[in-house]
């Protein structure tokens, strides 16, 4: 900068002592020396350049402009000169603060030329629109000067672009300044080959400041130039400061600059946006320092630096939209970090901090903890960037971010003897705003003063989180972002491990399933314990099936891969598709997953990417003893394919299991998910690829690959009840293109596998020894069972090793030879056999024994039922030993086979299988009928069905019924039948004798069948006469329909008592029943159940008419009767037929009635009224007899009354008085027989018209007031009514005289 400013005075005062200004008045290209009133821009350089001093060139063309200056060669070199197209009217100088508002009104044109167009020595240009020419350089500036305020390959209207060779071209000695600190120093360069080039060695001052290269003038179009800023030489004092490159080729800036400050790299002019256009590198030179630069939305590596080039500091940068590696040291991508830093290269590779916790506090400080291990006992100083998110990663797994927001300070460390320096935790402050996503840091190493000497990579990204406790819940299937899979991992990951691992769930809305990626790190490395649990999602069902896998995953992941590093992570409830290698365990667990598969576990969803699909290093887990563990495992298929499982020697020590998964087999447990091929490779698609000691592999489903299980390399693998080339439910053919399991190690044990429909071999040991072979169950594969390898050919095997004498011979199991049986026979209790074994002398061995459906073509290979009976035998001395197999099961299977395993510790060496030897066979027989249940009478055909153990007997079969009846079957495919009728009903027993033949024992089956009684249909066919008449006899004719015709009795009923039987004839029968009532009646016919028959029954309605009745009164006494006397009636009913059953109802026709309960009889009645009435007897009638009546004349007499007055009394009760109210009470009553209640009045007379009271009956008294005194004689008097007689009668008072004449109830004495 001093430089400058003392070339700017020198200027001035040469300026001041000797310039000339010359003016432009013309566009026209006058070429010439002069400059008159019409000055050319030719002319006015040609003038300036003859004259003393440093000229001024200015610009006055009439009009508004902007005005062309169109050249037709170069214009002239002129040494010392300003040309400042600012002088121009109506021209400005930029005042935008990030684009360039300049209105310029000049332009020099020279797009046809084929020469440089504008050269000048010592100069500053201002205010031009360059429009150079397509090869060469718009503006050549030599040995100093300045260019500001200029537009190269724009026309002023800041659109139209013109293609330029190359911008500005500087050389020389001198200081050359492009652009400069203010504002309307900004020059634009656009559309050239290279914008700003230095040449040769110039050892002033270059400053490029304030620029754009590759915009528009708006800051935000591109317009791409081909190089940024390049330099020729060793140019060693070089800055590049406030500019802002975008839009370049593939290099921004070549071998220039020592100070980058305050640029913007492949952003817009404010720093922040996109113009959509790729920026390219920048090749740097040691001892560089970048400060304060924004880097963005690069693709490629913005800041390269090769491998010798050191001494390069960054300090301060900011990064915002890349996907690539922002700092590359090596040109080589991401660096990892080395234990020591001991590493050699670029900045010499310094290592840079790693993050162990990164924990939001606010919006703008993140807790932070760390180490950097990097050269002992120095200091550096670390700094730290953070961004919203992830943006990028190495090799898809280790995560990268950008740096939006830098760290306030820097965090100054040193390392120990160890090279090892720890910091934090430790809150660190960012600037400017926007999440705390992610934190990224670098390293540079400081000198003794404290001063960067060079400054690492950036490091790699760890994810801020926020909680320090809790699951972290997925709620979305984004890539990145809040709530999505990526950010849960990052910040699982980035949260320190405590006592319990930190879990990832799902709660994502929608049935599913959801299908989920990792964004830019599709292949996270998670060293933290993180446990991924798809089954938290919603919907998602653990498995529950035995046979295969009915789990209903929700959670997808797919063309993700996922390393699980830390040995109590646990991955649980995924489906993984993608391109194989999905799934690294370091210790770790997979359990109840579809991986390789598709959602419903149906098909392979897998392509190779030459790796296996499931790696494991260090004890891991894979699948598990419950059915929910059960993962679903495909691999591809591919040539040179790796296997679905890796179990590898490598990482921490500890047991490895894998257990009860399907592996090559879909979800339905039966079906393979590809058909197999095997191409002869040596790299082929294995189920489970073992080189791991202290491997288990349990109760797996193995088929659809080459090689089912390949152990290699280690010893004590166990491989314990699989099923190997068998669907799940141990029938279905799942088999592998090769062998089932191959061996190519010591001290393997092979027990309870279920191995069957391999191409090639069930086992193949291939150079290992001491395999144990125990209970497998080997058989239906197309070669051997067992085959022990003893050339190496190849992959294949080399079938029955035969037995050598003395079994000296050395290989496989050092081929072990096998036993032979002979003489192999059932006996009561199962099977036995004679064995014997030629060996090495005097050594332990154990025989094991297996049953054979079908021995192999040459009589080796098969093992359909391991007896799991085995013995201990020695050798003598000649190696030999002969015995009695010990007393093997019953079975059905029609061979036996048997293996020698030699014993050495824990471990046997065992052998291929001997030769099949036949089992003695024995018949049986079962028996069946049909139909059953039968009908008495119904023929039945007995099938018979005799087996045998390995061939089909023939012959005939006697069949008995126990009840009566047999028949004979001939065999044919040893399968008869025969037909008989048996006796009679009831549970028989049909029994089938087979003599025997050739071949085969005799045998006897026996069943019971039942025989049910034949239905029966009872009807009645007549029932005569219908209607009958009460009294007649009818006829019942009935029929029983049955086959054959039923025997037994009928009887009828007429549900009143009226009842007939007889015996059936042929099935038909009559019988003679008089109904005992009337009426409608329902006749019942039942047949009783009998030995052989069912019951049955049938129903018929008949009418039985009523007959006449005579009914008459027999007496009715007394007669005449007196009112209210009983009279009994008695009356009786007869019939021509029967006797009726009454009852007979008495009645006098005034309401009166008695009634008789029987067809005779009496009641007792009493008439309602005196005089003489008729009595009349009623029989209604019923179901047998119509109704009748009778009648006759009956009197009845008045009874009569009886008056009896008591004592009248005065109303106090005293003694009657004169002339005072006298009460006479009066009873009246009725004479025997009579009863009742007479009514009407009774009359008191004492003197007539005088003394007279009446009383209406029932009242008991009347009044009368007495007028004269002394012994009074009162006449009383009934007149009788309509039933009862009158009577009168006389009583006798004395009453006082009342010497006052007082008279009334009120007086006294």
């Amino acid at each position: 900068m001093f430089r400058f400013v003392a070339f700017c005075a020198l200027l001035l005062a040469v300026s001041v002592s000797n310039a000339a200004t010359f003016t432009v008045t013309t566009t026209a290209d006058t070429a010439g020396t002069t400059c008159a009133a019409t000055c050319s821009l030719r002319q006015a350089l040609g003038a300036a350049g003859l004259a003393a001093g440093v000229d001024t060139i200015a610009f006055n063309l009439p009009g508004a402009g902007p005005h062309r200056i169109t050249l037709v060669s170069g214009l002239p070199v002129t040494n010392d000169v300003i040309i400042d197209g600012y002088t121009q009217p109506g021209a400005l100088a930029n005042t935008h603060a990030h684009a360039s508002n300049a209105v310029l009104k000049i332009i020099v044109d020279g797009r046809t030329l084929t020469q440089p167009m504008l050269s000048v020595n010592v100069a500053t240009v201002r205010g031009l629109s360059l429009l150079g020419p397509a090869a060469h350089a718009a503006l050549s500036l030599t040995n100093g000067g300045s260019v500001a305020g200029c537009w190269f390959g724009v026309e002023p209207d800041g659109v139209s672009t013109v293609a330029n060779g190359i911008g500005l071209v500087a050389n020389g000695a001198g200081t050359h300044t492009v652009g400069g600190p203010t504002l309307a120093d900004r020059n634009v360069f656009v559309s050239t080959g290279q914008a700003v080039r230095f040449e040769s060695a110039a050892l002033g001052t270059n400053t490029v400041r304030n620029n754009i290269i590759g915009l528009l003038p708006n800051g935000s179009t591109p317009a791409a130039v081909g190089f940024g800023i390049t330099s020729i030489g060793n140019l060693s004092s070089q800055s590049v400061i406030a500019n802002t490159l975008s839009c370049t080729g593939a290099t921004a800036v070549q071998i220039f600059g020592r100070v980058f400050e305050q640029n913007r790299f492949g952003t817009t002019t404010d720093g922040s946006g996109n113009p959509g256009c790729n920026t390219g590198r920048i090749a740097t030179t040691s001892g560089a320092s970048y400060s304060f630069n924004t880097f963005g939305h690069f693709t490629t590596a913005p800041l390269q630096v090769a491998t010798t080039v050191t001494g390069i500091v960054l300090r301060s940068n900011r990064i915002i939209g890349g996907t690539a590696v922002p700092f590359d040291l090596n040109n080589n991508g991401f660096s990892f970090n080395d234990d020591t830093d001991a590493d050699t290269g670029a900045n010499n590779l310094q290592n840079y901090p790693t993050l162990t916790e990164s924990r939001h506090i606010d919006d703008d400080n993140v807790l932070l903890a760390g180490q950097l291990r990097s050269t002992p006992n120095t200091s550096f100083a670390l700094e730290f960037f953070a961004s919203p998110e992830i943006t990028r990663s190495v090799a898809n797994a280790f995560a990268l971010a950008n740096a939006e927001r830098i760290s306030t300070g820097t965090i100054q460390v040193t390392t120990d003897a160890s090279g090892i320096a720890s910091f934090g935790p430790v809150p660190v402050e960012f600037d400017g705003s926007g999440a705390l996503g992610a934190v990224v840091g670098n390293a540079t190493r400081l000198d003794g003063l404290g001063i960067g000497v060079e400054t690492s990579e950036y490091g790699q990204a760890s994810a801020v989180y926020a909680q320090s406790s809790g699951d972290f819940v997925v709620t979305n299937t984004n890539s990145s972002g809040p709530g999505s899979l990526f950010r849960a991992l990052l910040e699982a990951q980035a949260r320190p491990d405590g006592a319990i691992r930190d879990r990832v769930v799902f709660a994502i809305p929608g049935p599913g399933p959801h299908t989920l990626g990792l964004g830019v790190v599709s292949d996270p490395i998670l060293d933290g314990a993180i446990e991924i649990n798809g089954y938290t999602q919603p919907g998602a069902l653990a498995n529950s099936s035995a046979a295969g896998s009915n789990a209903q995953l929700k959670i997808d992941l797919s063309n993700v891969r996922v390393a699980l590093r830390n040995a109590n992570s646990l991955l649980k409830g995924v489906v993984m598709r993608g391109p194989s290698n999905l799934l690294f365990l370091n210790g770790a667990t997979l359990e109840g997953s579809f991986i390789g598969v598709s959602v419903d576990g149906t098909a392979l969803a897998t392509t190779n990417a030459g790796t296996s699909q499931i790696t494991c290093d260090g004890p891991c887990r894979i699948g598990g003893p419950s059915l929910a563990a059960r993962n679903v495992i495909g691999c591809p298929q591919q040539v040179n394919a790796m296997s679905c499982v890796s179990i590898r020697q490598l990482g921490a020590a500890g047991p490895t299991l894998v257990e009860g998964n399907l592996i090559g087999v879909s979800a339905d447990g039966v079906t393979r998910l590809v058909t197999p091929v095997d191409n002869g490779a040596s790299q082929i698609p294995i189920g489970i690829d073992v080189s791991r000691q202290f491997t288990t592999l349990r109760g797996n489903v193995i088929g659809g690959l080459v090689n089912g299980i390949r152990v290699i390399g280690v010893g004590n693998v166990t491989i314990d009840n699989n099923r190997i080339g068998v669907g799940a439910d141990g029938i279905a053919a799942v088999g592998n293109a090769r062998h089932g399991i191959a061996v190519e190690a010591a001290n393997a044990t092979v027990i309870g596998n279920l191995i069957a429909h391999n191409n090639r071999d069930g086992v193949m040991v291939a150079g290992g020894t001491l395999t144990t072979l125990i209970d497998n169950k080997i058989h239906s594969n197309n070669e051997l069972a067992v085959d022990l390898d003893m050339t190496f050919a190849g992959p294949f095997g080399d079938g029955v090793t035969p037995n050598d004498p003395g079994d000296g011979d050395t290989g496989s199991n050092d081929g072990q030879n096998f036993p032979v049986l002979s003489n192999v026979r059932r006996t009561a209790g199962g099977v036995t056999a004679d064995v014997s074994l030629n060996s090495l002398p005097s050594r332990q061995y154990r025989l094991r024994y297996c049953f054979v459906a079908a021995p192999d073509a040459g009589g080796h290979g098969e093992c359909n039922d391991p007896t799991l009976v085995s013995h201990v035998v020695s050798t003598d001395a000649s190696g030999n030993f002969s015995g009695t197999a010990p007393l093997l099961p019953a079975t059905t299977l029609g061979h036996l086979t048997a293996s020698a395993g030699r014993i050495q510790g824990a471990f046997e060496a065992s052998s291929e299988f001997a030769q099949t030897v036949p089992i003695a066979d024995v018949t049986t027989i079962t028996v069946n009928a049909n139909p059953s249940p039968s009908v008495f009478g119904q023929p039945i055909v007995v099938n018979v069905s005799v087996a045998g153990f390995i061939a089909v007997p023939v012959g005939t079969v006697a069949i008995t019924a126990s009840n009566g009846g047999s028949c004979n079957a001939t065999l044919s495919a040893g399968i008869g039948s025969c037909q008989l009728t048996p006796a009679g009903a009831g549970t028989i027993t049909l029994t089938a004798t087979y003599p025997g033949a050739s071949g085969f024992t005799s045998s006897i089956g026996t069943t019971t069948h039942l025989v049910e009684r034949a239905p029966t249909t009872l009807s009645i066919q007549s029932d005569t006469p219908d209607p009958s008449t009460f009294g007649d006899a009818i006829t019942v004719t009935f029929a029983v329909q049955s086959t054959p015709a039923a025997n037994g009795t009928v009887i009828v009923s007429d549900g009143v008592g009226g009842q007939c039987s007889a015996a059936l004839a042929g099935g038909t029968g009559n019988c003679v029943l008089t109904p005992g009532a009337g009426g409608a009646l329902t006749l019942v016919a039942n047949y009783a159940e009998t030995e052989n028959f069912l019951a049955s029954s049938d129903t018929e309605a008949h009418q039985v008419n009523a007959v006449a009745s005579t009914l008459a009164i027999l007496s009715d006494t007394p007669d005449p009767s007196v009112f209210g006397q009983a009279v009994n009636v008695a009356a009786q009913l007869s019939s021509a037929v029967g006797t009726p059953a009454g009852p007979i109802v008495i009645s006098d026709g005034a309401g009166a009635s008695c009634e008789i309960a029987s067809a005779s009889g009496n009641c007792n009645l009493i008439p309602a009224n005196a005089g003489n009435i008729t009595l009349r007897a009623d029989f209604l009638g019923n179901g047998t007899h119509l109704q009748s009546t009778a009648s006759t004349t009956h009197a009845v007499d008045r009874a009569t009354t009886m008056l009896t007055p008591a004592t009248p009394t005065a109303s106090d009760g005293n003694l009657p008085r004169q002339f005072a109210p006298m009460r006479f009470p009066i009873a009246i009553g009725v004479g025997a027989p009579g009863s009742g209640a007479p009514s009407g009045s009774i009359t008191v007379t004492g003197t007539p018209g005088v003394e007279v009271c009446a009383l209406t009956l029932p009242a008991p008294s009347c009044d009368l007031v007495v007028q004269t005194p002394g012994s009074r004689s009162f006449t009383v008097q009934y007149p009788g009514d309509a039933r009862f007689l009158p009577s009168s009668t006389e009583i006798t008072v004395d009453v006082r005289a009342d010497a006052l004449f007082r008279s009334g109830f009120e007086e006294t004495d």
